[in-house]
């Protein structure tokens, strides 16, 4: 099982469509350090729509002041 700390997700919604996320959890197998899951919301829960093995991974976050959102 994947640790809280071991993983990072990107909730948001577009203008058109359904809420979406992207998920980077740790990968347990040798392809790549992480995997990077895209889902959408549906009636039933998240539905995976792709995944793929990434080797690293950045974050950049700009200051609150110039973010905009609910």
């Amino acid at each position: 099982m994947v640790d809280a700390t071991d993983r990072i997700v990107l909730e948001y919604t577009p203008e058109y469509g359904p809420r979406r996320r992207v998920r980077l959890t740790t990968c347990t197998s040798e392809r790549g350090a992480y995997w990077r899951i895209e889902e959408v919301l549906s009636g039933c829960g998240w539905r995976e729509t792709g995944r793929e093995a990434v080797d690293d991974v950045e974050i950049s976050v700009s200051s609150a002041s110039t973010m905009t959102g609910p």
